[in-house]
């Protein structure tokens, strides 16, 4: 028996072997298209990881960004939170001002009617003073033409007397015309000084009328003088003392403690400035009624100065005012110890009154040939020539307001005056105008 394989058997293996390389290649195909796809998803994969990493990265950033935008936002929610405290807080101040204002306000309307009221009470008074004035200056021109008519019926009675003399006289010359003509002569002469002397007497009489005008004229002007201080200086400061009064007692109800402290001092100088006018009126007053007695005795100048000193450093001190005196010497004075005490505190008040703050005063005597000189200088604004002139005259009325807008009478130095004449002593002023004054008087050694 033939084992070989027949053609169509080879064949037909061929054909089986075909079909088996045919389904290896496309295995080995679809394997290779497998490794191709799993290559290609390996690198899709990448990508996607890459892509996943830059999304990771991008969100990381956006993070950031959103954490940077977070802290901007709480610093501007800090900010605005600020910014409202500190409006809340100017809107409390506002409201505070508000409040001040208005209380400011009603205070000036109460001032405002306040004034208006004393406007009204100064148009009465000044109608009720002119009235008075009338009555006055109608009441002189009756005392005048009485005086005149005095004076004439008196110069008519000496007239008379000389006359009737004169007719004596020549009833006389006519018995005795047989007498001798040396009688005569003496006769005729004793008529003539007879003349002589009424006339004098005449004349006399005159001076003396006219003196006593003048007198009356000077009493009327030193009268009308003190009805001017008393009417408007001395008044004047009450109206400060009460105006800064109802202000302290608003600033206690508001709790301005600074208010407070600036309207006590103020209320402090206006009070001693009141005093100072109301001493220097007491003191002038006395003096023109003639109740003040002259008594000079033998005093130390430095006790005084330093009880003056005393008395007004807490004025000079409000004004930050040096008060100095020069004790290198040791001076006794023959003077009235309370009209030295007025003068020298006049003169030490007026000079803290025109000097500026963180001014300074020096007190210095000096003996001179036959004379004590003592000086108050100060270094404020200075007196204008002009004035200088019209500073110890009454009927001129000098009166300046200080650099602190004190007030006064212009009386003082007049005082001064007044008190240095019945010494027999001088008073002089050296002033420039913003260079400061120096008062200076001078007492006669007894």
């Amino acid at each position: 028996m033939n084992d070989k394989p027949t053609y169509k058997e080879l064949l037909s293996k061929l054909a089986a072997l075909q079909e088996q390389n045919d389904i290896l290649c496309l295995d080995f195909s679809l394997q290779t298209l497998e490794r191709d796809k799993h290559a290609a998803e390996l690198e899709i994969a990448n990508i996607e990881l890459k892509h996943q990493n830059g999304e990771k990265k991008k969100r990381a950033a956006e993070l950031k960004i959103a954490n940077v935008e977070l802290e901007h936002q709480n610093l501007e929610k800090e900010k605005r939170a600020a910014e409202l405290i500190i409006a809340n807080i100017e809107l409390e101040h506002q409201s505070k001002e508000k409040g001040k204002r208005a209380a400011e306000l009603v205070l000036a309307n109460i001032e405002l009617e306040h004034q208006q009221k004393e406007k009204e009470k100064r148009a009465e008074e000044l109608k009720i003073a002119n009235v008075e004035l009338k009555h006055e200056s109608s009441e002189k021109k009756k005392r005048a033409a009485e005086l005149i008519i005095a004076n004439v019926e008196l110069v008519f009675q000496k007239e008379e007397k000389a006359k009737r003399a004169a007719e004596f006289m020549v009833s006389k010359i006519k018995l005795a015309q047989q007498d001798e003509e040396n009688e005569k002569l003496e006769e005729e002469l004793a008529i003539a000084n007879l003349a002589v002397s009424l006339q004098s007497e005449l004349v006399i009489a005159k001076e003396k009328a006219e003196q006593n005008e003048t007198q009356v004229r000077a009493l009327n002007a030193t009268k009308d003088k003190l009805f001017s201080i008393i009417a408007h200086d001395l008044r004047s400061p009450f109206h400060s003392i009460i105006g800064l009064s109802n202000l302290l007692a608003f600033s206690v109800k508001s709790e301005e403690k600074e208010e407070m402290q600036s309207y006590i001092e103020m209320l402090s100088t206006s009070a001693k400035s009141t005093l100072d006018l109301l001493d220097n009126l007491l003191e002038w007053a006395k003096s023109q009624t003639g109740l003040i007695k002259f008594n000079p005795v033998k005093v130390n100048l430095e006790p005084i100065i330093v009880e003056i000193f005393d008395i007004l450093n807490p004025t000079a001190e409000i004004k930050r005012i040096s008060l100095n005196y020069d004790q290198s010497v040791d001076i006794e004075i023959d003077a009235d110890e309370n009209m030295l005490k007025t003068v020298l505190r006049n003169l030490i008040y007026n000079a803290i009154k025109f000097t500026n703050s963180n001014g300074r005063i020096d007190i210095y005597a000096c003996n001179m040939e036959g004379f004590i000189e003592i000086t108050v200088k100060d270094n404020g604004i200075g007196i204008m020539k002009s004035v200088q002139d019209k500073l110890f005259n009454i009927d001129n009325n000098i009166s300046t307001r200080g650099t602190a807008d004190e007030q006064g009478s212009g009386l003082g130095l007049i005082l001064c005056k007044e008190f240095i004449n019945k010494h027999s002593g001088k008073i002089w002023i050296d002033s420039k105008e913003g260079k400061g004054s120096s008062f200076k008087f001078s007492l006669p050694f007894k």
